[in-house]
């Protein structure tokens, strides 16, 4: 890979009010670097702090295509072409028609903002596709030397779309950019790029709330067909970042939010919902008409709307009352009463799933169509879709259990209560725990790893979340409650053994970065989270 560095063409072009300079890299001396057409440096991942100081967007007209700084042509389409088939259903910021428009044309080599959403997506399927490391590494060897990790790409492709912004990158802003720094915060979740991921998911929200993602349906005037589906189903990914930063342990006190309480109550939640059908339906004028409620094929988009319904049900009280008790209920007794209702009619809220997309699918409506590789990739997505629905559906019941446990053992611990009714509650509740993990085992040993691969990092967390809760297991329900716990126990174990292949250990919830002007008393540099990590270090190892 070669650099030509073309200082006098450069500076006859563009006005500049600073005094030339030589790019030094890594390694090697000014009079070491040929700047002759036919000679430059040589980049590789080690190089990438210096790169991002020394390479203009300009020098990136010396690849016939600005990604061959990653890899071959070929090995990039070829992973966009996994996001397509594999990752879109989970992830859908981009119209599929335009976007395959798009690829055809080569569009990013005149369109910078588009080289930077491929970019993002690459890095994203790369984070999440782990099985597919090898193929990758087996069509392009020689990216495959210079980025023996995942982590290594992630990291310098995030890297090349923050040198390649221009100046005025922020005074035009789009769901496009938005879905740049989504993405790229996805994919540093992924590899535990934790700090990295904080930086680029507040990059989305900012722009999320510029935008206007969470406003009613009737302030997206201006916009055309295919935006308004875009914007809606940003939203949503949005908000489920937005939800795991409020649910998950560690993450809520210097997580940036979203949205605040009162912009949550005047959110039109059912009104922001996408349309129930496929991007082939939507042009920028016009979409086709919508089937009758019910009789619609059960889609990708279809099962994107039954999983922001999924998550909004079980946490709406939660995300809206958090600290504040107005129409929550000012009694324990009230807020209890609530959970329990919403427990029992949440569990029974994905019945009227169709038999193929239900736990114990898929049915045999797979084997009467024929083998196309249409069908086998609608297929493949139907599996993704599925067990991210149920997993996520059987993680929030295990949250509200959670709830419903703190509220029933701060009663226990005012006192004046029964104890009888204390120990009732509690095993009322270890029954529905044991439940879920009994579904959830099921589910996962029912879907092929291949299918549960897609959905990333977040599966794991929602598999680890429901595994711990089983370590407060109460010793007043006996021995053989507490051996079916561990066995359970040892079951999630080993799918997080299959699953969970982070290559460094994924420290979300922890505060693991350095305030360098903060010195402790040995004068050293103060590290954030030193106490938190080390108290939290049983949670995150005990359950891998």
């Amino acid at each position: 890979m070669r650099l030509t560095l073309d200082l006098d063409r450069q500076k006859n072009e563009i006005p500049c009010h600073y005094p030339p300079r030589t790019a030094v890299y890594s390694g090697a001396s000014v009079d070491g670097i040929d700047t002759d057409d036919d000679a430059g440096a040589v980049l590789t991942p080690d190089h990438t702090s210096a790169l991002g100081q020394s390479i203009s967007p300009g020098s990136l007209s010396t690849f016939a295509y600005a990604t061959d700084e990653l890899c071959s042509r070929e090995l990039f389409m070829a992973i966009i072409h996994d996001y397509i088939e594999r990752v879109y259903p989970l992830c859908p910021v981009v119209h599929l028609p335009s976007f395959r428009r798009s690829l055809a044309s080569n569009q990013d080599v005149r369109d910078t903002e588009q080289m930077l959403l491929l970019v993002a997506l690459f890095t994203l399927t790369i984070g999440v596709l782990r099985s597919r490391i090898e193929d990758y590494r087996a069509m392009d060897p020689e990216a495959a030397a210079r980025f023996p990790t995942r982590t290594s790409i992630i990291t310098y492709a995030s890297q090349m779309c923050l040198r390649v912004r221009p100046p005025d990158y922020w005074d035009e802003i789009s769901h496009r950019k938005w879905a740049i720094s989504y993405t790229l915060a996805s994919a540093s979740f992924e590899v535990g790029r934790m700090n990295q991921y904080r930086m680029f998911d507040s990059e989305a929200m900012q722009l999320a709330r510029l935008l206007g993602f969470h406003l009613h349906a009737t302030e997206y005037h201006g916009l055309n067909c295919i935006e308004t589906q875009l914007r809606k189903k940003a939203f949503w990914l949005q908000f489920f970042s937005f939800a795991h930063s409020k649910v998950q342990p560690g993450r809520r006190r210097f997580h940036v939010t979203y949205l605040d309480n009162y912009v949550l109550r005047d959110v039109d939640f059912a009104a922001l919902e996408p349309l129930d059908t496929p991007d082939e339906n939507i042009t920028e004028n016009a979409v086709c008409p919508l089937a009758p409620d019910g009789t619609g094929p059960f889609t990708s988009v279809t099962a994107f709307i039954v999983n922001t319904r999924v998550f909004l049900e079980a946490l709406r009280d939660s995300l809206f009352n958090a600290g504040c008790d107005c129409g929550y209920g000012r009694t324990n007794e009230e807020k209890l009463a609530r959970l329990k209702a919403l427990f029992q009619r949440y569990k029974y809220s994905l019945d009227a799933l169709p038999s193929h997309m239900t736990q114990w699918g898929p049915s045999s409506i797979y084997d009467s169509g024929p083998s196309t590789p249409a069908n086998s990739i609608s297929r493949a997505q139907a599996e993704t879709t599925r067990a991210n629905i149920h997993i996520t559906h059987l993680w929030l019941q295990s949250f509200v259990l959670d709830q419903t446990d703190g509220i029933a053992q701060a009663m226990d611990a005012a006192g004046g209560g029964d104890e009888a009714w204390a120990a009732h509650q509690l095993a009322s509740s270890w029954a529905e725990r044991e439940d879920i993990c009994r579904q959830l085992l099921h589910v996962l040993h029912n879907v092929d790893g291949v299918h549960l691969e897609p959905n990333g990092n977040s599966l794991t967390y929602k598999i680890r979340g429901v595994a711990t809760s089983l370590l407060n297991c109460p010793s007043l329900l006996g021995e053989s409650v507490s051996q079916r716990a561990a066995g359970y126990v040892r079951e999630f174990t080993k799918v997080l053994a299959f699953l969970d292949l982070s290559e460094v250990m994924n420290t979300d919830g922890v505060d693991t970065w350095i305030d360098k002007d903060r010195k402790l008393g040995d004068g050293r540099p103060s590290a954030a989270g030193a106490d938190a990590a080390s108290a939290a270090s049983f949670s995150a190892t005990s359950v891998p």
